[in-house]
């Protein structure tokens, strides 16, 4: 196997793993068509103390905002957190009470928005989840069996009556994810699969093989899932003519260190509280890097493709992505070549997903790392396939390099306070290093795909048997 670069990454305890003044801050939700309460500092379920908080803000299961608060009080009572939200968020809220063919409000009170009337929102929900089409829903995962069980406790209680769950045990060392699996075969739902060669793209492919349905969603083993991610999902598909993946909001799952901040501040995967489309005609956004600024579409761990757009377009490409040689870069691979091949991208804010961020410093320095080597990866990539794209990136190339080193510009007007500068000159150092690398991934795929021939396939069909 080529020898793959390697990149000083710290060890042990750090200086950034417990910064003077880090606090951590509660993550919470908000369904203010519901009364409001009393926020306390105490964390009910683990007697965590807190000082600050962020809250999503939900009207009829819809979000419309992210909010602050302070705590430094002891508590925020439901009065004031009444009158922030309202202050805050009050255009959202009636702009989305007019979406559900309701009156608009001219106050907030702690009993919430009153209803005068069944919210179109909901009547939509409740007449598509008569039609709705079977989703194959895709988990790529390694070594990971604690954080993988309270995934798939939150996909057995989805609000959405016909899916199954394709868990792809990628290069394991142990029986540990399969012991999981058995735990759910019950269910009817929970398949598992076991793909050798390493490489989350090997396995998100391996997954869409075994696939039964004309849609497959992807999510990871580190997440909490929205109990109604997958009929928001479904019905986005069904927003345009011509559309063949969907992206959803992913929040943080929690803030209870200061890698996860500095992740959040390095841009995380939260892309906004609007419906947006993507295409190269009627919705091309106004955006001179358009469309190689494809991680604005979406995050791969919450996502969902045609199936049939995934086959013609030979699914995603192993020789990118986490466990390959480019380390990132799968899912902009293949948002770029679903929008350039004359598809639609939908970014649906109501599909749901709560992420766990690496909490240990050394872990976020190598992700970062690992992003630059990704993104220069994909684009050496596009080149390669076509190469009248050269001409197109070297003109935009300016504008690309003020993005990314302009401390005012939008990639990185959110690094504040203690994010370690570090991070920013490490991911420009994996840029550097992106084309290399995926001249040397696309090495390594070959001898892959060799060794692949002579696998045999492994599944557990029951509770006790596999094959």
């Amino acid at each position: 196997m080529t020898q793959q670069q390697t990149i000083p990454t710290p060890s042990g305890t750090h200086k950034y793993d417990n910064p003077l003044g880090f606090k951590p801050i509660r993550m919470m939700e908000v369904e203010i068509s519901e009364p409001l309460h009393d926020i306390s500092t105490k964390h009910t379920d683990t007697d965590s103390l807190y000082i600050e908080a962020y809250i999503l803000v939900r009207l009829f299961t819809q979000p419309i905002g992210l909010i602050h608060v302070d705590l430094e009080a002891g508590y925020l009572s439901a009065q004031a957190l009444t009158d922030l939200i309202w202050q805050t968020l009050h255009s959202e809220i009636n702009a989305c009470l007019k979406y559900n063919g309701l009156l608009a409000i001219t106050s907030l009170d702690t009993n919430g928005v009153p209803r005068t009337g069944i919210p179109s929102y909901l009547k939509e929900q409740d007449a598509f989840l008569h039609h709705a089409p079977f989703i194959s829903i895709i988990i790529p995962t390694r070594e990971r069996p604690e954080s993988l069980i309270i995934t798939l406790k939150d996909l057995m209680d989805l609000n959405y009556p016909h899916y199954e769950v394709i868990v792809v045990d990628n290069a394991p060392t142990s029986e540990a994810t399969a012991e999981v699996v058995r735990q759910f075969i019950h269910s009817g739902r929970v398949r598992y699969v076991r793909e050798e060669c390493p490489g989350i793209e090997w396995a998100r492919n391996r997954g869409v093989a075994e696939a039964k349905s004309d849609i497959v969603a992807f999510t990871d083993d580190d997440v909490r899932v929205d109990r109604h991610w997958l009929i928001a999902i479904a019905q986005a598909f069904e927003c345009d003519h011509n559309v063949a993946c969907v992206t959803g909001l992913t929040l943080p799952a929690e803030l209870e260190a200061p890698s996860q901040l500095w992740f959040e501040q390095f841009g995380g995967f939260n892309k906004g509280f609007s419906r947006r489309i993507y295409d190269l005609e009627q919705h091309k956004p106004d955006d001179r890097l358009f469309p190689y600024t494809a991680g604005k579409f979406g995050s791969g761990v919450n996502m969902a493709i045609r199936t049939s757009v995934l086959r013609k377009l030979s699914g995603f490409d192993p020789s990118l992505g986490a466990g390959s040689s480019a380390r990132a870069g799968g899912d902009i691979d293949l948002y770029f070549r679903i929008v350039t091949r004359g598809y639609q991208l939908v970014y649906e804010p109501n599909a749901i997903i709560h992420h766990f961020h690496r909490r240990d410093y050394a872990k976020l320095h190598r992700q970062i790392y690992n992003y630059g080597v990704g993104l220069t990866a994909f684009l050496t990539k596009s080149v390669l396939e076509q190469p009248h794209r050269f001409i197109d990136i070297a003109k935009k190339l300016p504008i690309g390099l003020l993005y990314a080193l302009n401390p005012r510009s939008a990639k990185n007007a959110k690094k504040q306070g203690s994010y370690p500068q570090e991070l920013t000159k490490l991911e420009l150092q994996g840029m550097l290093y992106g084309p290399l690398a995926y001249l040397r991934s696309r090495q390594n795929v070959r001898k892959q795909m060799q060794q692949r021939d002579n696998q045999q396939p492994y599944t557990i069909t029951s509770a006790t048997e596999k094959t």
